[in-house]
C-alpha cells in the first residue's frame, strides 16, 4: 500500500502563527512574500513607505512582499493572532535548496523569495 502522494509537488504551502501582544506595536519584517490574515482580534497594521494604515478584523487579510518592515498593533486588552501564509513553487524550492548548499560550501548566500504567491484571494490591494 502506498502511503506517499501519487504524482509531483508543485507548491508547498507554509502557515505560520504570530500572536501579536497587547500594548506597544511590534515591528515585524517578512523573510518571505505571502499574505498576512488576522485570525484573532483587530490589529492595526501598517508598512513603512505606504501612507496607509491598515485596521484588519478577523478574516481580513493583505499581501506582503519579503523585507516590508511592517508595524502591528491589536486594540483592546486581548491578546491578537496573525496568520503568515506563504507558497514556495517547485522551481523555487530548488533555487533555495541550491542556495543553502551553495553557502554550506562558501559561497555567498541569497535568499529565493521572488514568486511566492498569496495563499488566500481576499486580498487588499497591494500599493
Amino acid at each position: 500500500m502506498n502511503t506517499f502522494p501519487t504524482g509531483r509537488i508543485t507548491a508547498i504551502t507554509t502557515r505560520t502563527i504570530y500572536e501579536i501582544p497587547p500594548g506597544a506595536p511590534v515591528r515585524w519584517t517578512p523573510r518571505v512574500a505571502g499574505h498576512v490574515r488576522v485570525r484573532v482580534g483587530r490589529i492595526w497594521l501598517t508598512r513603512e513607505g505606504d501612507a496607509g494604515d491598515y485596521w484588519l478584523a478577523a478574516g481580513a487579510g493583505m499581501p506582503v512582499a519579503a523585507g516590508d518592515v511592517l508595524w502591528a498593533s491589536v486594540e483592546g486588552d486581548v491578546p491578537g493572532r496573525l496568520e503568515m501564509c506563504s507558497q514556495a513553487s517547485r522551481m523555487r524550492l530548488w533555487r533555495q535548496a541550491w542556495h543553502v548548499l551553495r553557502a554550506w560550501r562558501g559561497g555567498t548566500a541569497s535568499t529565493a523569495n521572488a514568486g511566492a504567491a498569496p495563499c488566500d484571494a481576499t486580498a487588499l490591494p497591494r500599493r
